[in-house]
């Protein structure tokens, strides 16, 4: 059996900013598909603009973001969060109550397209 990487999830701190693998990813995935857009936008709908493409895909990458928050908040642990509704806000997104969970997972994907189909 392969072990199991041991990749610190941190890809880069200066000082109290850390910036998350996952985050660069998310970085990566909707500036490329902006840009892959931004550069078919042409062929796909003449009376597309600029504007209207990055409107689309800021309120998709929230949709994801705060689909995200939920989809972990009801998936992973929902008893602590309604024993402390705080936790929902906490800048720890890898652990409650000390135990660490990996949070990214298809679902969450899921439920930010249906906030954002619901808008």
């Amino acid at each position: 059996m392969l072990p199991y990487p041991q990749i610190d999830p941190v890809a880069l701190a200066i000082g109290p900013l850390k910036i998350h693998w996952y985050g660069l990813m998310y970085l990566v995935g909707i500036g490329g598909a902006w840009l892959l857009a931004s550069r078919r936008l042409n062929r796909f709908d003449p009376t597309w603009t600029k504007e209207k493409l990055s409107d689309l895909v800021f309120w998709l990458s929230m949709g994801v973001i705060v689909g995200g928050r939920l989809g972990y908040v009801l998936f992973y642990d929902l008893s602590a969060y309604i024993a402390n509704p705080t936790l929902i806000f906490d800048a720890d997104f890898r652990s409650v109550e000390g135990r660490h969970v990996v949070p990214r997972r298809f679902h969450r994907r899921d439920a930010g397209r249906a906030v954002v189909r619901q808008a």
